[in-house]
């Protein structure tokens, strides 16, 4: 989505995790070494630093890992999500992300690109991912966002925890494939239906429809489908900067309610780090605003 709509290890960071490494030991850097605080798995461009785990009911667990990449205040730094009950912690997937700060006090996590191996879809596991993300945030005081998403299933996991578009969005209807007449030249999961009769021609190339298992239909789906906004940012209405702390409580609230719910459901529990200042210096120790 945004710039990246589809994200591969690769193209997100080419000279791999050793780069940063690198880099980080040829300026003696203070964040490399908080980084190193924290359990380190995995090697060149797979090492990534655990800040946490999801236990499920079945007795497995998810590792919740960190990866910065080389200039991480432009490229990011990526939340991966590791499969322990495989001998080599398969990936399950990952998000993107882009930290900034408008004070030493007021820390942003904004979504950028998220993806979910591809034999492990329709598991649930998206909104798995962005509900680990913000309990994250919430227990380090970080406001969350997201940067322009284009892809309609990262909205609709938005859309439920309570994110709200910024202007310039696209209304898109969102349904499985065998709810509208798909005769296509690829394969495809989705079909996207626009209830404006907007082009959405212009939102996404043909490869983007075809990785993504898309499809662009003219009629609407039977049974209709979920609308989502896309081609925009979105912000979460728990930051508030007119309140004294720039948090709306009540929306917090609500924010942990749904972020239980969803990882609760299948009788799973998450934990983190138990050093709180050390989980914040891994995510935001680069911008030195902490």
């Amino acid at each position: 989505s945004g710039a990246l709509p589809c994200l591969s290890d690769n193209a997100l960071d080419r000279d791999g995790t050793d780069a940063v490494e690198e880099q980080c030991k040829s300026e003696g850097s203070h964040y490399y070494m908080d980084l190193h605080k924290l359990p380190r798995h995995g090697k060149g461009k797979n090492m990534y630093w655990e800040v946490g785990r999801y236990h499920r009911a079945d007795s497995s667990s998810i590792i919740v890992g960190l990866q910065p990449h080389r200039n991480p205040l432009q490229n990011g730094l990526s939340l991966v999500f590791m499969d322990d009950s495989t001998s080599a912690s398969e990936k399950l997937g990952f998000m993107l992300l882009r930290h900034t700060s408008e004070d030493s006090s007021t820390l942003f996590s904004a979504l950028i690109g998220m993806l979910v191996d591809e034999k492990h879809r329709g598991k649930g596991l998206s909104n798995t991912f962005v509900a680990i993300w913000l309990r994250l945030l919430i227990d380090l005081g970080v406001f969350p966002r997201a940067e322009n998403i284009r892809k309609p299933l990262i909205s609709a996991a938005l859309d439920k925890f309570g994110f709200q578009p910024r202007k310039g969005s696209v209304e898109v209807e969102v349904s499985p494939i065998s709810n509208v007449d798909h005769h296509g030249k690829w394969e495809a999961d989705i079909a996207l239906y626009s209830p404006s009769h907007q082009s959405l021609n212009g939102l996404y190339r043909e490869r983007d429809m075809r990785v993504q298992k898309m499809m662009v239909s003219t009629q609407p789906p039977s049974p209709r489908g979920k609308l989502v906004h896309v081609g925009c940012g979105f912000h979460h209405p728990i930051y508030n900067p007119s309140n004294y702390d720039n948090t709306c409580h009540g929306s917090l609230e609500n924010l942990r309610l749904r972020i239980d719910e969803t990882l609760h459901r299948s009788g799973g529990t998450l934990s983190f780090n138990d050093d709180v200042d050390l989980l914040k210096k891994a995510l935001f120790g680069f911008m030195r605003v902490i």
